[in-house]
């Protein structure tokens, strides 16, 4: 199974696409969230680290991290969530995307780690409604790399 390191700065569904490709079908990633909230004239600032877990050939997304599981079962349209020993289910509503959508734009394209290093395209991407952000990708064997939202 293939793992990289995705970030992530709002809490929201994490889809990786890049334009003209799909991603792998089965892999694993670090997924890092921060989560800003105001209360009268104070400012909190919560940040979690989640595992997240894709089989696009199951069907099944799941995200961990301590005190909360999410599992998505894009078979059966259900998600569940697991947090502090309770369990509660929803429907899903969209199916299980795992190739870029055809209004994906990209940004630019550099390297990183030098003239052998890794080429990466940074592409501007819309989750509607949930969030707008940018997502890297290496084009060669369409690589997710980090994803921000």
């Amino acid at each position: 199974m293939l793992h990289f390191l995705a970030v992530v700065f709002v809490l929201g569904r994490c889809w990786p696409f890049v334009k003209g490709c799909c991603i792998p079908t089965q892999w694993e990633s670090i997924v890092g969230l921060q989560n800003v909230s105001a209360t009268g004239t104070v400012l909190g600032v919560r940040t979690a680290t989640l595992t997240a877990s894709y089989d696009f050939i199951n069907k099944k997304v799941a995200y961990q991290g301590d005190d909360i599981k999410r599992v998505m079962d894009y078979n059966k349209m259900i998600q569940y969530f697991i947090t502090y020993g309770h369990c509660f289910h929803g429907k899903l509503s969209k199916p299980l995307p795992n190739c870029m959508p055809a209004n994906a734009s990209v940004i630019t394209t550099f390297e990183m780690g030098g003239p052998n290093g890794i080429t990466l395209a940074e592409y501007d991407h819309e989750i509607p409604p949930w969030s707008k952000g940018t997502l890297l990708i290496n084009p060669e064997g369409c690589i997710p790399f980090s994803q921000t939202l």
